[in-house]
């Protein structure tokens, strides 16, 4: 996603990728908490009744203006996108 002709969001849905500390989609919830102690809040989920927004800030001050969101079905890692948080809290990406 792009704003002012700068990359703010990159989405994530195929399988294989992986963040810096490992999570990556088809990952569980819990191993996504797991590999991110105390930087996880959970949101229910916009359109799938079952799911969960998984958001993921940093404690790291250069970095408080940016964030990741792990997207699951209620079990496991749907999609991921990381970007500005202004950017990751659309619900609605670019695809």
């Amino acid at each position: 996603m792009f704003e002012n002709w700068r990359v703010v969001r990159i989405d994530v849905w195929k399988k294989g990728i992986r963040t810096v500390s490992g999570a990556a989609v088809e990952d569980t919830e819990g191993r996504v908490k797991l590999l991110h102690p105390g930087r996880i809040t959970v949101e229910a989920h916009h359109y799938h009744p079952d799911g969960h927004y998984l958001n993921y800030s940093s404690t790291e001050r250069a970095d408080q203006s940016y964030g990741m969101v792990f997207e699951t079905d209620g079990a496991k890692v749907t999609s991921i996108r990381t970007g500005t948080l202004k950017a990751i809290a659309l619900v609605e990406g670019c695809s």
